[in-house]
């Protein structure tokens, strides 16, 4: 992590200014990328490489599961053991809670769920979970103050700092920042509510991603209508023809039959 210093020149630490400047740098890349997913991969590989923070992640929401979305420093089997959150049964159904809602499991369960408290030290007024060392953290608190059935994976894999910062959009959380690392005390208050902060610029860019994606569907649905539109008036000419053509050939045959008749009563007389 960055260090912090004091810069006298300014009376502003060196963090603060530091941090300033990874931010205008996101809103950069907001400014100069088209808004598709892609972009968000781009600003997670900048908070890891500004953060220097061993492995972070996002994830975000498919279905009605939260799986990671991208990753960068984590192994690749952490990442499929703990991609999905969903509870399931032994016979691998999805449980989920009294109101119906799926039951997603371990501290990012929580964080997503809104299952914290921040009258204890390690989840904050915004809803983040945060630990500087997990080792000694779930030593002390009980199952029960977990919240959650945690699986407590991040600890088992050798991470002591551990920060789950929920991704929002205005108020409704639609997905989660985490920061991972072996070593202990990589953040204090500054870097977390920096985080906090910052995942509101996701989320805002997670919006807009969904609105454009929006926008094309109902033009491509637009599109697809008027196409089918233009084919069934087609048919519909079509079907006139055939008709103005079937008309026709009746007609024809009526006058065939008149001149039939007419023959055939001047044969008779």
């Amino acid at each position: 992590m960055k260090e912090e210093t004091e810069d006298k020149s300014s009376g502003k630490s060196k963090f603060n200014i530091e941090y300033q400047e990874l931010l205008l740098q996101i809103i950069a890349l907001l400014n100069s990328n088209t808004l598709t997913l892609d972009l968000i991969r781009l600003i997670l590989k900048k908070i890891h490489t500004f953060t220097e923070i061993e492995a972070v992640a996002i994830r975000l929401p498919e279905g009605e599961d939260f799986p990671y979305f991208c990753s960068f420093g984590f192994p690749a089997e952490f990442i499929k053991t703990e991609k999905c959150l969903c509870a399931r049964d032994e016979n691998g159904k999805t449980l989920r809670d009294s109101n119906g809602n799926v039951y997603l499991e371990c501290m990012c369960g929580n964080v997503i769920s809104r299952r914290t408290d921040s009258s204890r030290s390690y989840f904050t007024k915004h809803g983040s979970f945060h630990s500087n060392n997990t080792s000694r953290l779930f030593a002390e608190i009980s199952d029960k103050e977990r919240l959650a059935f945690s699986r407590n994976y991040c600890n088992k894999a050798g991470y002591e700092s551990v920060a789950l910062i929920p991704v929002k959009t205005r108020e409704k959380i639609i997905g989660l920042l985490q920061f991972n690392d072996r070593r202990t005390n990589c953040f204090d208050t500054a870097f977390i509510e920096f985080f906090e902060n910052l995942t509101r610029v996701i989320g805002f860019a997670y919006r807009g991603i969904n609105l454009i994606d929006s926008l094309k569907s109902y033009e491509q649905n637009l599109l697809t209508s008027n196409q089918q539109l233009k084919a069934s008036n087609q048919q519909l000419s079509n079907t006139e023809q055939e008709l103005k053509a079937s008309g026709q050939q009746l007609q024809a045959a009526d006058q065939q039959l008149r001149a039939n008749n007419q023959q055939l009563r001047a044969s008779v007389m």
